[in-house]
């Protein structure tokens, strides 16, 4: 569950809030620990 908007920016697409598509190449895999 989202507890913060810091947790935002790594959630995946299917866990978004509001309904978003996916575009592009990634940067990161699933699930790694983005830059705090």
């Amino acid at each position: 569950a989202l507890t913060s908007i810091t947790d935002a920016p790594n959630v995946p697409v299917e866990k978004a809030l509001e309904p978003i598509v996916e575009r592009g190449p990634r940067l990161h895999q699933a699930g790694e620990a983005g830059y705090r």
